[in-house]
């Protein structure tokens, strides 16, 4: 056999050097048409192997080889193109303006598609439109294009819009100050129109005269309760500006009625808005002015009475008890006497509460309702009498309840640490685990926080408070969330006071505080450039001691050394349910580094390192979700409005049961605190005898239960605690 001459024979066979088609596959109707009068292959027809074969140009007329008769698409072509494969005239013809290789060397560099390759283009139209495109040659200054009318039609749309946006692209140099021109033209449009809303508002703050036609007025008396109007809403009721834009109204107080605001209106029907509006604006001002509410209260002793003084530690101030023996007579007197202290701080605490709920729902801004665990210090408070070392318990209780005395609840766990875990694993009565998916109280995966301070100007902080996570399907992590925290001054921790604030101070058990603190965030765009780009370069650096929150601390954020950082504080914390109700257990660990050299942020030297130990500090914070999502409707309130929930005790602290006592569910839920405290006090107090001397009172030391191996940390933490 002649193996040339077979070879031509073989290379003639239809179908050879693809898949055979299926029979079950429908064929298309130009698909029978042409095997309608498709002819038989003849071998003469066939190139002999070897023979020279003459040169064929891109986009011309083709056939398979070995034959001459168009065939069906191939599998998975799309019919445009299998009409390009069978030699069929192009559909539609897009002309270049010059050569192709031209036009792709000047847009090369400037492709609006982005950085795609030779024919990338025109794929991308193909699977868009269903058209066929055949890449042009360099010299050629055509587009074919084979497909329906509609898809070639579509076709030449894109390319249109393509090469339009080659040319926007391709703007010679002077178009640079038109540009620059149009920046300036819309900032001076932006200013026109800010300067004309001003002229709009400052028009608006005054009488619009008696040849002015309006259809409404309204005088709107301002109570004398509370502040004045003037001190309330400013010279010339700068707070009511949003009324003024919402309702185009002039609003305005004239000369001869001082109490009075004159509404002034142009349309009709908005008056009840407008009053509707001053009145819940008047309600805000004094929920803000009396709302706030402040009490101090003083667990009295179980075992007995005593003494207290006033001891430093640290900067920080707190009470330290000392308990006296007393015999049976003067133990059924004190255990009255108690009740009664008890019954009278439950009024109290009732009472505060219960008026706060009532008026919150005026107050506009960021509020977080938390009890927080820890030691309470006295900030402001009243000597003992007659030079005294130490105060009788009634004389504390009353220095309490004084307007003037100031307080506030600092991390400070009373419980040493080596006491902390296996308290909370035996509190299986009281605690259960945060994730529902567990079934023991083991120490739960841990969050990691940090609170970074910087120096500001004129002597004032900075905070930036960030939040790590690990990432998922990773060992890695990173910044969550992220928050500025606006200025404070040195060395008032709380220079404003909370809308609510009921502090606890109790010897036997760990302090508490129910607290609702106003934040005040920062705005990002208003922080200065290095310090956004210093919290875009903070690194969390994994150890192998993270998991556990009793081990020693090692220091996990990293941060380069020139930031203008006073001091960091990490929090790493774990979190329990309260077993049988929605709310949640937090305990914290806060590990607070300083810079060496620096005793405060006015000395702050940024070439010092930080300290390698950190000093340690525990707290722990009960909370409920619901809170967060009641008090957060606040942050987005408008002036004028008022949150949309009923602001009663039972929203706040819902009752196990169903009952008609109103303050069920706040008594349970201060049962559970004092439950919590008692997990993390330190025990009881020893006794010592009664009959000691005012010196020997003066020269002795605090119990276990007021001191302890507790370690306050005096930090203005945020949302951290």
């Amino acid at each position: 056999m002649d193996f040339e001459a077979s070879g031509a024979q073989e290379w003639a066979l239809p179908g050879y050097g693809r898949p055979e088609s299926q029979n079950n596959r429908p064929e298309p109707e130009n698909s029978k048409m042409q095997n309608a009068t498709k002819t038989i292959p003849s071998t003469a027809s066939a190139s002999v192997r070897g023979t020279a074969r003459p040169p064929r140009a891109r986009c011309t007329i083709r056939g398979r080889r070995g034959s001459t008769t168009p065939q069906a698409h191939l599998p998975g072509e799309t019919p445009a193109k299998a009409q390009w494969r069978n030699g069929k005239e192009p559909a539609g013809i897009f002309k270049l303006p010059g050569p192709f290789k031209e036009i792709r060397d000047a847009g090369s560099s400037r492709r609006p598609f982005g950085q795609q390759g030779r024919n990338d283009v025109f794929d991308d139209i193909c699977r868009k439109t269903g058209a066929y495109i055949c890449p042009p040659a360099g010299d050629q200054e055509a587009i074919r294009l084979w497909g329906g009318p509609y898809q070639v039609s579509q076709a030449i749309e894109l390319i249109q819009s393509i090469f339009a946006r080659c040319e926007s692209l391709a703007l010679p140099k002077e178009r640079k100050w038109t540009r620059t021109t149009a920046y300036s033209v819309g900032k001076e449009e932006l200013a026109d129109q800010l300067e004309l809303e001003d002229a709009l508002l400052q028009a608006y703050r005054k009488d619009p005269g008696p040849n002015v036609t309006c259809f409404e007025k309204l005088l709107f008396l301002w109570p004398k309760e509370g502040p004045s109007l003037k001190n309330a809403l400013g010279a010339e009721l700068e707070a009511l500006d949003p009324i003024r834009v919402r309702f185009e109204c002039h609003l305005f107080v004239l000369d001869d009625l001082p109490d009075h605001i004159c509404v002034v209106g142009y349309a009709q029907g908005k008056t009840g808005l407008i009053v509707q509006l001053l009145r819940n604006k008047w309600a805000e001002i004094m929920a803000n002015s009396l709302v706030r509410s402040k009490l101090y209260l003083v667990e009295p002793f179980e075992s007995g009475q005593g003494e207290v003084s006033a001891r430093r530690e640290g900067g920080l101030t707190r009470a330290a008890f000392r308990a006296n023996s007393l015999n049976d007579t003067d133990m059924q007197i004190w255990a009255d006497r108690a009740e009664l202290i008890r019954s009278k701080n439950n009024a109290r605490l009732l009472n505060v509460v219960d008026r706060f709920l009532k008026g919150v729902i005026y107050v506009r801004g960021h509020l977080r309702m938390r009890v927080n665990l820890g030691l309470f210090v006295l900030d402001r408070y009243r000597v003992p009498s007659e030079g005294k070392p130490a105060w009788s318990f009634e004389e504390l209780w009353e220095m309490l309840l004084h307007e003037n005395t100031k307080g506030r609840l600092v991390p400070g766990l009373k419980i040493d640490k080596t006491q902390l875990l296996p308290r909370l694993l035996a509190a299986s009565d009281l605690l259960q685990p945060y994730d529902r998916t567990e079934d023991s109280l083991r120490q739960p995966e841990p969050a990691f926080s940090v609170n970074f301070e910087f120096t500001g100007q004129q002597n004032s902080l900075l905070r930036l408070e960030a939040e790590f996570a690990k990432c998922p399907g990773a060992h890695d992590y990173g910044m969550i969330h992220s928050r500025w925290l606006k200025p404070r001054k040195v060395g008032h921790v709380q220079d404003s006071r909370s809308p609510l604030q009921v502090g606890v101070i109790d010897f036997e058990r760990s302090d508490w505080q129910l607290e609702v603190a106003s934040l005040e965030f920062y705005e990002a765009s208003a922080v200065e450039k290095a310090l956004r780009e210093f919290s875009q370069t903070i690194k969390f650096k994994p150890n192998d001691a993270m998991s556990d929150i009793s081990a020693t601390p090692t220091r996990k954020v990293l941060f380069h050394s020139s930031a203008p950082v006073f001091r960091f504080i990490e929090k790493t914390s774990i979190r329990y349910r309260l077993k049988g109700t929605r709310y949640i257990l937090e305990i914290a660990r806060y590990d607070e580094y300083t810079r060496k050299s620096a005793i405060g942020p006015a000395s702050l030297n940024l070439a010092a390192t930080f300290e390698e130990k950190p000093r340690i500090s525990w707290g722990a914070s009960i909370f409920d979700f619901a809170w967060d999502n009641l008090l957060g409707k606040h942050a987005n309130m408008s002036v004028g409005q008022t949150a949309r929930y009923d602001p009663t005790l039972q929203t706040f602290f819902p009752a196990s049961i169903e009952t008609d006592d109103k303050s069920q569910g706040l008594w349970e839920f201060v049962a559970l605190v004092k439950r919590v405290a008692a997990v993390l006090g330190s025990g009881p107090p020893a006794t010592v005898k009664s009959t000691v001397t005012s010196k020997e009172a003066n020269g002795r030391s605090a119990s276990p239960a007021s001191s302890g191996n507790a370690r306050a940390l005096d930090a203005d933490l945020g949302t951290l605690f």
